[in-house]
């Protein structure tokens, strides 16, 4: 894929800057569902690359996690089993399906979807402690001083203040 302008003199190191690999400018660490509800409010990503999910109501679509077990049996998806695999309930299984909710035989065809394996505001917050970390050592300042003076915007010497 490319931009509509293709201009890589502008692009790459604007890419490089949001990515946060510079070493100037503002520290980012994205968060993802934050994204999906901004670029795909209606998660049409989603239900088209996790069918499991396809029918999961628009309020939960980004965060299934949150989905409350009547709305799971609805639409016949447990979030927290092992992902994408369908069951038919019988007796014999009745009793292991019961710790994920499900208790009758009725729910016979049912899509399991693993629960998050992170805990999003943790790993952000993890991921910044460490970002904060490098970018306090003084080889890192450093580094961004050499950058800043080699690419940064600055002011040139006649221009005047705007208000």
């Amino acid at each position: 894929r490319v931009f509509l302008d293709y201009e890589p003199g502008i692009h790459y190191p604007q890419l490089q800057m949001q990515a946060g690999t510079t070493g100037i400018n503002a520290m980012r660490v994205y968060n993802v569902t934050k994204q999906g509800k901004d670029q795909d409010p209606n998660g049409i990503f989603i239900r088209n690359f996790c069918p499991e999910l396809k029918d999961v109501p628009m309020e939960y679509i980004h965060e299934p996690c949150n989905m409350p077990l009547n709305v799971q049996r609805k639409v016949g998806v447990r979030i927290g089993g092992s992902g994408g695999n369908r069951y038919c309930i019988t007796d014999a299984m009745a009793s292991s399906c019961s710790d994920l909710g499900i208790n009758e035989k009725s729910e016979c065809d049912v899509t399991f979807y693993p629960s998050p394996i992170v805990d999003e505001k943790k790993t952000a917050k993890a991921a910044k402690d460490k970002l904060s970390a490098v970018r306090k050592q003084e080889s890192t300042k450093q580094e961004a001083a050499q950058v800043y003076l080699k690419h940064g915007s600055r002011r040139s010497p006649g221009m005047k203040d705007r208000d």
